[in-house]
Order: structure tokens, then C-alpha cells, then sequence
């Protein structure tokens, strides 16, 4: 079964998966918009508060969640720094800097790994110390754990653990990580994790597209069909946020329902026009299928028309599925060419 989940990096738990709980509660504009995945305006939120106000802790908090969002690792870095300088006493911004060292951990060299797993385990060490139930670090220690050679202190067994505890103090969150955890390993406890969270909380919008996407992947028309309701549910209440979108998008390109396809791309372009990844997506699967290849290449240019949204393929990837798609028009072209010429010839 395919992955359904786009990034294995540990900052993925937190941006793509589960985010931040504190962002569920901290209210405010800029909240909103990192729980709708609208990375861009975000960006342009923080940055306004900071400009109002420069010593603004929860802002550069703010600020450090988009900057590891689009992979800018080091302004992700000192945004983090800079919360934790202005405000040490708060737990979500000591994890939010474990959560950025153990990604940059995750490209560094062997050396460099030693110096920021060093760091991460001391902001996580500060943040349960302020908060010793603090989830955004058990979430960070959870992944960590699980992805870490043992040679850097990885044990699946501390992760499992940590999972354990997460649960008892959270079930919705815990239930989101044992999902993640074995994603590609275990289909059956993954699914019954997604469900799990999913009933928790039948409200929280990403535990269900999560399901949803995760039911898509598979090869099970009832599954599909369940994919199909969950996703067009959330679409309903969150018709400004793309997730919903994407999975529709993946599911109508695989079942070749290309006129309600198109219709609900050219929904996309009205809803959520900063964030196309729907096509890209709708893109991927007609290509995996070997289906349609124009079809394919019109909406990757759609979606290379402007900057990807955080957490969404990026340029080079998007590009490279282009390159494919137009090969295969010009194949197909050819065939035709060169099966019309063959036909002419034989009357």
C-alpha cells in the first residue's frame, strides 16, 4: 500500500500530521491560519506582529512554525532561539526548538548530528521541566526515538513508551503518532490509530482527512467510497482549506471521474487559489496510472504557476512530473501520428 502521509521528517508530525496542540488554543488570526495549513498568509501575519511589536516571544514562536514549514531551517532556528530568549519559561517554545534541531539533525553531517541532538535533548529536557506532560515534546521525543540510530541515543522501545504516556494524557494525539509511527510498517494498527483519533475528537478536521487519505491509498472500492464521505463532510464545514481537496482530487483521477475532477479543481482556484497542490496531486495519480498524460501536464503547469504552499511538493519534484507528463504527450502523439500515416497507407 502506498504511504499516505507526504514527509517522513520528524518536523512532519507537528506541520503535516498533527501540529502543534498549543496552536489549537492560543487563539488569535495567525493561529487560525496555521491550523487551516495556510502557511503563506501566515507568514505575512507574524511578520506584521512582529513589526508592531519586536519583542513579540509568541510571534517569533509563530514565525519559527511557517519558517520550518517552507524547510528555512535556519531562520526556523533563530525564531525558535529568539522565543526562548524572550520567554524561557515557556514549555511549547522549548519544544518548538527541540522540534527544529532534530530536523536539521535529520541533513546534517555525522559531526554536526552529535552538536544538534546534543541541543534538541536539552530544549526538550527544559520544556519537561516546565511542563512534564508538555505533548509538543513528547511528540518531538516520540519520533526522534523511533527514526535515531541507536549509535545518537535512538531506541524504538523509549518511543513506544513515550507513545504509551501520550496516549494516557491525550488520546488524540497519541493515537495521531501510533499512526505515524507504523505507517509503513503495520496497515491494520495504522488504520485502527486513524480511526482512533478520528473518534476522539470527530470535529478536529486533519484526523479525518488523515483516514480519508489513508483509505484512498488503499485498493478497496468501500474504502474509497468511505474516503469519498469523509473527505466531501470536511470539505463542507472547511471549504477554504485544500487537504479535503486533495484527497477527492487523488480519488476521482484514479477512478477516471474527470468531469467532476475538473470541477472541483476549478473550486480549488475560487477557495483556496494560494494553494493548488489538489492538481498536483490529481496529476501524480493519472500519471502513476498511466492515464491521460495531457490531461496530467495541464495541471502540473496549473500548479506550477506560482510558489508551493508549505508542506506541499516542492518545485523540483513538481517539475520532474511535468518532464514526464509532456514525454508521454509526445509519445502518444507520435503512436498517433504514426498509426494514422500506417492506415492511410493501407487504402
Amino acid at each position: 500500500m502506498q504511504s499516505y502521509l507526504p514527509r517522513l521528517a520528524v518536523a512532519c508530525v507537528f506541520l503535516s500530521i498533527v501540529a502543534l496542540p498549543g496552536a489549537l488554543c492560543a487563539g488569535g488570526d495567525t493561529e487560525q491560519l496555521i491550523e487551516g495549513a495556510h502557511w503563506k498568509r501566515a507568514k505575512i501575519a507574524v511578520e506584521a506582529r512582529l513589526t508592531a511589536n519586536p519583542d513579540d516571544a509568541s510571534a517569533y514562536y509563530d514565525l519559527s512554525r511557517v519558517a520550518l514549514a517552507f524547510d528555512e531551517m535556519e531562520d526556523a532556528a533563530r525564531a525558535a532561539e529568539k522565543a526562548v530568549e524572550l520567554n524561557k519559561g515557556n514549555a511549547d517554545y522549548h519544544a518548538q526548538l527541540a522540534t527544529v534541531y532534530a530536523t536539521a539533525a535529520e541533513h546534517a553531517t555525522v559531526l554536526k548530528q552529535v552538536v544538534l541532538v546534543h541541543k534538541m535533548r536539552r530544549e526538550m529536557e527544559a520544556a519537561f521541566a516546565i511542563d512534564p506532560k508538555n505533548i509538543d515534546a513528547m511528540l518531538v521525543q516520540a519520533v526522534f526515538e523511533w527514526q535515531a540510530p541507536a549509535v545518537i541515543g535512538g531506541s524504538r522501545q523509549k518511543s513506544l513508551a513515550v507513545m504509551e504516556r501520550l496516549k494516557s494524557i491525550s488520546p488524540l494525539w497519541g493515537n495521531l503518532m501510533e499512526a505515524r509511527l507504523f505507517q509503513n510498517e503495520d496497515e491494520v494498527r495504522t488504520e485502527k490509530a486513524l480511526q482512533a483519533a478520528a473518534d476522539v475528537n470527530p470535529a478536529f478536521y486533519r484526523a479525518r482527512i488523515l483516514l480519508a487519505d489513508f483509505y484512498a491509498a488503499g485498493d478497496n472500492p468501500a474504502k474509497w467510497a468511505e474516503a469519498e464521505r469523509i473527505a466531501k463532510d470536511a470539505l463542507r464545514e472547511h471549504p477554504d482549506r485544500a487537504a479535503a481537496y486533495s484527497t477527492l482530487a487523488k480519488l476521482y483521477a484514479a477512478q477516471g471521474r474527470y468531469s467532476e475532477l475538473d470541477t472541483l479543481l476549478g473550486e480549488v482556484g475560487k477557495m483556496v487559489p494560494d494553494d493548488l497542490s489538489p492538481s498536483y496531486f490529481a496529476a501524480k495519480v493519472l500519471l502513476d496510472h498511466k492515464r491521460s498524460p495531457e490531461r496530467a501536464e495541464a495541471y502540473l503547469r496549473k500548479y506550477l504557476s506560482q510558489a508551493p504552499e508549505a508542506l506541499e511538493p516542492k518545485l523540483p519534484a513538481s517539475k520532474t512530473l511535468l518532464a514526464i507528463a509532456a514525454e508521454r504527450v509526445s509519445t502518444q502523439s507520435v503512436s498517433l501520428r504514426s498509426s494514422g500515416s500506417a492506415a492511410g497507407g493501407s487504402q
